[in-house]
């Protein structure tokens, strides 16, 4: 390894790491391993990072600080479900984390995410997954201390504890308040009619249902596809996609078997690997259509009538084709991109994985 001095990790730190199941090895750098995670922990010129183990091989990082602290935390958050799961204790989701308020994530162009602090704009750590650097950012609001200890408390308090539960108050409060404010409302035709309130009540009830229900399995769907891409796909390049028309009828010619809808649009992602580019549709574990690079012909741009944006057309050799809408933003936003945007992205993929033919 590069290093040369003791990696500044502290004892009860370690100690932690121990008592959650895994080993740690190595005086000028560091190897934890165990059932949660498998790393190895260097220090060069001041840096710190911690790179995936696979065997015998040390493959890419999962982490650059040039900070001790933020890779302690880092550390705790690995082995926590370990430790709990090792002194019979409750798992603490992701989903729980309070969110942080002086710290925020941050994705880059080539996929990874870093963690930023909000008071100087400076990155604390970089070349993570979302996954990671969520929960990073989170602990990042205590000492590391505190962290430990919040992951040793039942409820894992101040850390973790953020309610799920909480939105969903907050929606019925104001679910009864727009009832209570119906209920007052006197139309002359309807005055005293029990029949009104009630049947307006129940509508206004389904309509907020029905509005909850669609955004949080939208919402589900790209968490879950965004966690299944960390774990399958660490470090790849994706870009968040409307399905274009004609993709249904694309996808089954290209010989896919699950049935998608042809009247309404899908998200899917697109996933830029090594060996080439992946389509997942929201929710799934595995990817719609994978096309090598050996197999693209041609990436194109291809204009929408009436419309300032334009679809995506990724050729293979053998004439199918998979068309998207690039959305605005590659994470989030559901606006779609400007044709330029576009023919930016095109043009990247061009340069980058395609060869003269």
């Amino acid at each position: 390894m590069p290093a040369s001095t003791p990696v500044p990790i502290r004892p009860f730190v370690v100690d932690f790491v121990r008592e959650a199941g895994h080993t740690v090895t190595g005086p000028s750098w560091m190897h934890v391993a165990g059932p949660r995670t498998n790393v190895v922990i260097d220090e060069h010129e001041g840096t710190l990072t911690a790179r995936r183990v696979d065997g015998e091989d040390v493959l890419g990082a999962r982490l650059v600080t040039t900070e001790p602290q933020v890779m302690e935390r880092f550390l705790v958050t690995e082995v926590v479900a370990g430790w709990r799961r090792a002194h019979g204790l409750r798992p603490l989701g992701d989903r729980s984390l309070r969110r942080p308020r002086s710290h925020e994530v941050v994705r880059h162009p080539d996929g990874t995410s870093a963690v930023r602090r909000r008071s100087d704009g400076a990155l604390v750590a970089w070349r993570l997954s979302r996954a990671d650097a969520a929960r990073l950012a989170a602990t990042c609001e205590h000492p590391v201390e505190t962290v430990v200890a919040a992951a040793k408390e039942r409820q894992g308090r101040p850390v973790w504890t953020g309610s799920t539960l909480a939105p969903l108050v907050r929606s019925l409060v104001l679910l009864v308040v727009l009832v209570g404010a119906l209920a007052a409302i006197k139309l002359p035709r309807h005055v005293g009619s029990w029949e009104f309130v009630v049947g307006s009540s129940a509508g206004l009830l389904a309509c907020v249902a029905g509005v909850t229900w669609f955004v949080v399995r939208t919402r589900r769907g790209r968490r879950r596809t965004g966690d299944t891409l960390d774990r399958a796909r660490p470090g790849a390049a994706t870009w968040r996609c409307l399905a274009a028309p004609g993709f249904a009828a694309a996808m089954a010619a290209a010989g896919v078997r699950e049935k998608l809808p042809t009247r309404r649009q899908i998200e899917v992602t697109l996933v830029e690997t090594p060996t080439g580019i992946e389509v997942w549709r929201n929710g799934r574990t595995e990817p719609l259509r994978e096309v090598p690079w050996d197999r693209v012909g041609s990436v194109d741009c291809e204009p929408v009538s009436a419309s300032p944006v334009c679809v995506l057309v990724v050729r293979d050799v053998d004439g199918g084709r998979v068309p998207v809408i690039l959305l605005r933003d590659r994470t989030g936003a559901q606006r779609p991109a400007t044709a330029q945007a576009t023919e930016e992205y095109a043009a990247h993929l061009r340069d980058l994985y395609l060869t003269p033919r």
